[in-house]
Protein backbone atom coordinates (compact mmCIF):
# COMPACT_ATOMS: atom_id res chain seq x y z
CA UNK A 1 0.00 0.00 0.00
CA UNK A 2 0.95 3.30 -0.71
CA UNK A 3 0.45 6.48 0.76
CA UNK A 4 -2.05 5.47 3.33
CA UNK A 5 -2.11 3.33 6.86
CA UNK A 6 -4.37 0.28 7.57
CA UNK A 7 -5.96 0.43 10.85
CA UNK A 8 -8.55 -2.22 10.71
CA UNK A 9 -10.72 -4.42 8.01
CA UNK A 10 -14.58 -2.99 8.33
CA UNK A 11 -16.23 -5.17 5.67
CA UNK A 12 -14.93 -7.58 2.86
CA UNK A 13 -15.64 -10.74 0.35
CA UNK A 14 -14.18 -14.09 0.70
CA UNK A 15 -13.67 -16.74 -1.77
CA UNK A 16 -13.15 -19.92 -1.04
CA UNK A 17 -12.61 -23.46 -2.51
CA UNK A 18 -14.94 -26.52 -2.13
CA UNK A 19 -12.48 -29.01 -0.84
CA UNK A 20 -15.10 -31.80 -2.54
CA UNK A 21 -15.96 -30.73 -5.82
CA UNK A 22 -12.97 -27.61 -6.05
CA UNK A 23 -16.52 -24.95 -7.38
CA UNK A 24 -15.31 -21.14 -5.74
CA UNK A 25 -18.11 -20.35 -2.44
CA UNK A 26 -17.63 -16.60 -1.74
CA UNK A 27 -18.72 -15.14 1.17
CA UNK A 28 -20.21 -11.37 1.50
CA UNK A 29 -19.80 -8.98 3.89
CA UNK A 30 -17.37 -10.21 6.35
CA UNK A 31 -16.83 -8.35 9.42
CA UNK A 32 -13.92 -10.22 11.85
CA UNK A 33 -14.58 -11.67 14.26
CA UNK A 34 -17.15 -14.11 12.20
CA UNK A 35 -17.98 -18.21 12.48
CA UNK A 36 -20.10 -18.67 9.09
CA UNK A 37 -21.42 -21.67 7.29
CA UNK A 38 -22.53 -22.04 3.29
CA UNK A 39 -23.45 -24.43 0.82
CA UNK A 40 -21.34 -25.46 -2.26
CA UNK A 41 -23.62 -24.19 -5.42
CA UNK A 42 -21.90 -27.44 -7.48
CA UNK A 43 -21.99 -30.52 -4.51
CA UNK A 44 -24.05 -28.93 -1.63
CA UNK A 45 -20.93 -30.15 0.68
CA UNK A 46 -20.90 -27.74 3.82
CA UNK A 47 -18.13 -25.41 3.83
CA UNK A 48 -17.25 -23.37 7.03
CA UNK A 49 -15.81 -20.03 8.13
CA UNK A 50 -14.28 -19.21 11.08
CA UNK A 51 -11.87 -15.98 11.23
CA UNK A 52 -11.52 -14.67 14.84
CA UNK A 53 -9.59 -11.30 14.27
CA UNK A 54 -7.04 -9.70 11.61
CA UNK A 55 -3.97 -7.56 12.81
CA UNK A 56 -1.42 -5.92 10.02
CA UNK A 57 1.98 -7.26 10.84
CA UNK A 58 4.68 -5.51 8.83
CA UNK A 59 3.95 -2.04 6.69
CA UNK A 60 6.36 -1.55 4.12
CA UNK A 61 6.71 1.85 2.93
CA UNK A 62 7.59 1.32 -0.98
CA UNK A 63 6.57 5.45 -1.52
CA UNK A 64 9.77 6.19 0.44
CA UNK A 65 13.52 7.29 -1.38
CA UNK A 66 15.97 4.52 -1.04
CA UNK A 67 18.07 7.31 -0.03
CA UNK A 68 15.86 7.98 2.97
CA UNK A 69 15.75 4.40 4.19
CA UNK A 70 19.02 4.21 4.80
CA UNK A 71 19.19 7.54 6.81
CA UNK A 72 16.68 6.41 8.68
CA UNK A 73 17.92 2.42 8.85
CA UNK A 74 17.52 0.97 12.35
CA UNK A 75 16.03 4.09 13.68
CA UNK A 76 12.41 3.01 14.17
CA UNK A 77 11.27 -0.44 14.33
CA UNK A 78 8.59 -1.93 11.90
CA UNK A 79 5.27 -0.43 13.18
CA UNK A 80 2.38 -2.76 13.72
CA UNK A 81 -1.55 -0.59 13.43
CA UNK A 82 -4.80 -1.55 14.23
CA UNK A 83 -4.87 -4.45 17.31
CA UNK A 84 -3.15 -7.86 17.85
CA UNK A 85 -5.75 -10.46 19.68
CA UNK A 86 -4.38 -11.61 22.82
CA UNK A 87 -2.39 -8.26 23.08
CA UNK A 88 -4.21 -5.07 25.00
CA UNK A 89 -5.39 -2.24 23.22
CA UNK A 90 -3.39 1.42 23.58
CA UNK A 91 -4.18 2.24 27.01
CA UNK A 92 -6.13 -0.56 27.87
CA UNK A 93 -9.43 0.98 26.38
CA UNK A 94 -9.31 4.35 28.22
CA UNK A 95 -9.97 7.38 26.98
CA UNK A 96 -9.74 10.75 27.79
CA UNK A 97 -13.86 10.39 28.33
CA UNK A 98 -13.95 7.31 30.04
CA UNK A 99 -10.58 6.55 31.99
CA UNK A 100 -12.13 3.38 33.78
CA UNK A 101 -12.84 2.00 30.91
CA UNK A 102 -11.56 -1.11 29.76
CA UNK A 103 -12.91 -1.58 25.80
CA UNK A 104 -13.27 0.03 22.37
CA UNK A 105 -16.98 -0.02 20.83
CA UNK A 106 -17.98 -1.05 17.55
CA UNK A 107 -20.38 1.31 15.83
CA UNK A 108 -23.16 0.35 13.34
CA UNK A 109 -23.22 3.74 11.48
CA UNK A 110 -19.67 3.23 10.00
CA UNK A 111 -18.74 -0.36 11.27
CA UNK A 112 -15.35 1.79 12.64
CA UNK A 113 -14.20 1.04 16.66
CA UNK A 114 -14.12 3.82 18.89
CA UNK A 115 -13.38 4.37 22.45
CA UNK A 116 -16.36 5.71 23.38
CA UNK A 117 -19.69 7.69 21.28
CA UNK A 118 -17.90 10.72 22.29
CA UNK A 119 -14.61 9.92 20.52
CA UNK A 120 -16.74 8.88 17.48
CA UNK A 121 -18.75 12.07 17.39
CA UNK A 122 -15.55 13.87 17.62
CA UNK A 123 -13.72 12.08 14.20
CA UNK A 124 -16.56 11.59 12.54
CA UNK A 125 -18.84 13.38 10.58
CA UNK A 126 -22.41 11.50 11.38
CA UNK A 127 -23.90 11.02 14.73
CA UNK A 128 -23.30 7.71 16.71
CA UNK A 129 -25.56 4.89 16.46
CA UNK A 130 -25.83 3.00 19.56
CA UNK A 131 -22.66 0.23 19.90
CA UNK A 132 -23.81 -3.48 20.15
CA UNK A 133 -20.44 -4.91 19.66
CA UNK A 134 -17.25 -4.35 21.69
CA UNK A 135 -13.43 -5.25 21.79
CA UNK A 136 -11.87 -6.17 25.29
CA UNK A 137 -9.45 -3.57 25.74
CA UNK A 138 -6.87 -6.25 27.70
CA UNK A 139 -7.23 -8.90 24.93
CA UNK A 140 -8.69 -7.37 21.79
CA UNK A 141 -11.46 -10.07 21.34
CA UNK A 142 -14.67 -8.86 19.64
CA UNK A 143 -18.31 -9.66 21.26
CA UNK A 144 -20.86 -8.30 21.90
CA UNK A 145 -21.10 -5.49 24.89
CA UNK A 146 -21.07 -6.18 28.42
CA UNK A 147 -19.19 -5.62 31.54
CA UNK A 148 -17.27 -8.70 31.50
CA UNK A 149 -15.51 -10.08 28.61
CA UNK A 150 -16.35 -13.14 27.48
CA UNK A 151 -12.58 -14.49 26.80
CA UNK A 152 -10.40 -13.29 29.61
CA UNK A 153 -13.00 -12.84 32.40
CA UNK A 154 -12.09 -9.31 33.16
CA UNK A 155 -14.02 -6.30 34.12
CA UNK A 156 -13.79 -3.75 31.18
CA UNK A 157 -17.20 -1.72 31.98
CA UNK A 158 -17.17 1.39 34.05
CA UNK A 159 -18.37 0.35 37.28
CA UNK A 160 -19.72 3.06 40.21
CA UNK A 161 -18.30 0.76 42.73
CA UNK A 162 -15.35 -0.86 42.77
CA UNK A 163 -12.44 -2.79 44.99
CA UNK A 164 -9.55 -1.40 46.57
CA UNK A 165 -7.19 -2.95 44.73
CA UNK A 166 -8.00 -4.41 41.41
CA UNK A 167 -3.93 -4.90 40.74
CA UNK A 168 -3.29 -1.73 41.91
CA UNK A 169 -5.87 0.23 39.50
CA UNK A 170 -8.76 -0.07 41.90
CA UNK A 171 -10.69 2.21 43.77
CA UNK A 172 -9.43 4.61 46.49
CA UNK A 173 -12.48 6.34 47.37
CA UNK A 174 -14.36 5.50 50.18
CA UNK A 175 -17.64 6.85 49.35
CA UNK A 176 -17.67 4.36 46.68
CA UNK A 177 -15.79 1.65 47.35
CA UNK A 178 -17.48 -1.95 47.27
CA UNK A 179 -19.26 -2.58 50.88
CA UNK A 180 -17.48 -5.94 50.54
CA UNK A 181 -14.05 -4.02 50.79
CA UNK A 182 -12.56 -3.77 54.34
CA UNK A 183 -10.66 -0.92 53.17
CA UNK A 184 -14.11 0.70 53.10
CA UNK A 185 -14.62 1.11 56.39
CA UNK A 186 -11.16 1.39 57.65
CA UNK A 187 -10.56 4.35 60.32
CA UNK A 188 -14.22 5.20 60.61
CA UNK A 189 -13.97 4.53 64.65
CA UNK A 190 -10.30 6.17 65.20
CA UNK A 191 -10.66 7.67 67.79
CA UNK A 192 -9.79 12.09 66.58
CA UNK A 193 -8.86 14.28 69.67
CA UNK A 194 -10.51 17.46 70.50
CA UNK A 195 -7.85 19.69 69.33
CA UNK A 196 -8.03 18.31 66.03
CA UNK A 197 -11.65 18.37 65.62
CA UNK A 198 -11.11 22.12 66.46
CA UNK A 199 -8.73 22.79 63.82
CA UNK A 200 -11.08 21.07 61.04
CA UNK A 201 -14.07 23.34 62.23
Amino acid sequence: MEGCTPVEMINMSLSSECLNCFETVTFRKIQPPVQRVSRCQQCHAGVHLNIEGISFQKIVFSAIKLSDRRANAGSKKDETYGFRIGQSLPDSGACKHYKQSRRWLRFPCCGRAFACDTCHDEQSDHEAEWANKMICGLCSREQSVQNECKVCKQSVGTRARRSHWEGGAGNRNQTTMSKNDKQKYRGTNKTVSQKLKSKAR
